[in-house]
């Protein structure tokens, strides 16, 4: 499938995203992760944005709590489960992805519209999962 034909359909911002994941990481996988997304019906791309939503509150409730303990790395479960669905990441690229979250202002800016803590705190559990 041609990456024309993949991104057909994104809006211009996402298909600007798009394109800079596959100059950022392995074109394949950015492919496939499209691919599987574009498979998707509309009612299950809406489930799987609300389920995000869903996560980014379920983890801003917790702020304040030790990284570490059952809740949060119960959120970070299911985070996790919820991106193997578009790639299957080692330990250390889940913990570079929550760091982009702070580092990139678009990511960075869309968990402090929740909370301007939430970024680093998902940061801290991804770290604690990965030590467990």
């Amino acid at each position: 499938m041609t990456d024309e034909i993949l991104f057909l359909g994104l809006e211009a911002h996402e298909k600007a995203y798009a394109l800079e994941a596959m100059g950022r990481w392995e074109p394949k996988v950015v492919r496939e992760s499209y691919r599987r997304y574009n498979q998707l019906t509309p009612e299950q791309k809406k489930q799987m944005n609300a389920e995000r939503e869903q996560l980014q509150l379920d983890w801003a409730k917790l702020i304040g709590t030790d990284p570490a303990a059952p809740a949060p790395q119960a959120v970070v479960a299911r985070w996790r489960q919820s991106i193997d669905f578009f790639w299957s990441p080692d330990a250390q690229q889940l913990v570079h992805l929550a760091e982009m979250y702070i580092s990139d202002e678009r990511f960075r800016a869309n968990y402090d519209k929740v909370d301007p803590r939430l970024a680093e705190y998902i940061l801290a559990c991804v770290r604690e999962s990965v030590r467990a």
